[in-house]
């Protein structure tokens, strides 16, 4: 084992301990954060485990570097928080508050990078290694505002900056790399459609993946920014529903990357969409029925619950039913070879019910198996004429 690798599996195995052995401290200390620290530590725990088996399997790609670091660094998230809720008058205190201030922006870079060396490692061409160079730059910047901005964190304004400069523009440095990052983020996800237009069968898939993961991770982080403007802090179900965003980001890199069950990502999205779809049509079916009935039998109900009970049992009648008609309108837009191979089996059950003349019925089902499956090769034995047959697909 080279110095390097031990390094790294070293730098991995602590990252990955030190989120558990701060849950359990706020096991132990009964700490109302114990919520939010465990979906934190899961979420940082599986950026680790994903970016050290990418780099492991696929020494030679970035891109497990660049999640294994953001890992590392959302592990040492956790010790600095708990350090300012149990050592607040500690001499070090103000120093956590700092790491915590400059977290967001390397955060972000980290981000960024994965997105435009997916799912290779390389930029997609010469000229996109400069957005690279724009997103280091933009980092730098943004790390000088952050640490040396004089007066008080802005998320934990208890504390002030211990190694800020009076007079230093901190805050319009910072401003501005925020600013600049998120051009930097909007233009690598840009890059993508160049990978996808050029890409084969296996890169789109792998696009696909990574697509839908940002997505995730987008809307989780909307939520999150949305809920602690109105509410001024974050409400323990939204952490949880952000975390488990976050997780997911780095679990569909790491399927699209090591391509295991690659291609299983149509009828992930094809089922998530259909039962989504569902579950709405469901809702609305139930709310309209119950406000329907309970206008219209007021009088003869009396506000008892069988508007309610009727509505009920009106909208489990028709799950079914619609979620199967929803699940072929997704399947036809989302998952079409499974929709293609539901119409093929159809076809051929049809023509099944018609066809007596043996050799004919084993070329159909030939023909069948081939469009659905796509084996290398198939073979039909007829029992009854002591028939084997074997094509080649």
């Amino acid at each position: 084992m080279t110095a390097r690798r031990a390094l790294v599996r070293g730098g991995a195995a602590a990252a990955i301990a030190l989120p558990p052995l701060i849950v359990a401290v706020d096991l132990v200390l009964a700490s109302a954060s114990l919520l939010l620290s465990v979906v934190y530590a899961a979420a940082s725990v599986v950026f680790v485990v994903v970016g050290l088996l990418i780099v492991e399997r696929r020494p030679g790609n970035v891109v497990g570097a660049i999640v294994l670091g953001f890992g590392i660094l959302f592990s040492l998230y956790l010790p600095a928080d708990a350090y300012l809720r149990y050592a607040a008058d500690a001499p070090g205190a103000a120093f956590a508050a700092l790491y915590i201030a400059v977290l967001d922006l390397p955060a972000w870079m980290l981000i960024a990078l994965v997105i435009l060396l997916f799912p290779d490692g390389r930029a997609p061409s010469p000229a996109w290694r400069r957005l690279i160079a724009f997103e280091l730059g933009v980092t730098a910047v943004g790390l000088a505002g952050a640490s040396l901005n004089p007066g008080p964190f802005m998320n934990t304004p208890a504390y002030e900056n211990p190694i800020g400069i009076a007079g230093f523009p901190g805050s319009l440095l910072l401003e501005s790399a925020y600013v600049a990052m998120l051009v930097a983020v909007v233009l690598s996800a840009a890059s993508l459609v160049g990978r996808w237009r050029r890409g084969d069968a296996v890169e789109r898939a792998q696009l696909k993946w990574v697509a839908a993961g940002s997505a995730t991770f987008a809307a989780t982080a909307v939520l999150t920014v949305t809920a602690y403007g109105l509410q001024g802090g974050i409400n323990p179900l939204v952490g949880v529903v952000s975390s488990v965003g976050i997780a997911l980001f780095p679990i569909t890199i790491g399927i699209a990357v090591l391509r295991y069950r690659l291609y299983e990502i149509d009828r992930i999205v094809s089922r998530t969409l259909g039962w989504t779809m569902a579950t709405v049509a469901v809702v609305a079916i139930y709310l309209a029925a119950s406000l329907t009935l309970q206008g219209a039998l007021g009088g003869v109900t009396q506000g008892d619950t069988r508007a309610v009970a009727a509505s009920t049992l009106l909208a489990a009648a028709a799950f079914q039913p619609l979620r199967t008609r929803v699940q072929r309108l997704a399947d036809r837009r989302f998952n079409r070879t499974r929709y293609d191979a539901d119409r093929t089996v159809a076809a051929f059950s049809d023509r099944l019910r018609d066809q007596v003349e043996l050799r004919a019925v084993a070329g159909q089902l030939d023909e069948a198996v081939r469009q659905t499956v796509a084996p290398t090769a198939t073979a039909v034995w007829l029992r009854a004429r002591n028939d084997f047959r074997t094509k080649e697909a």
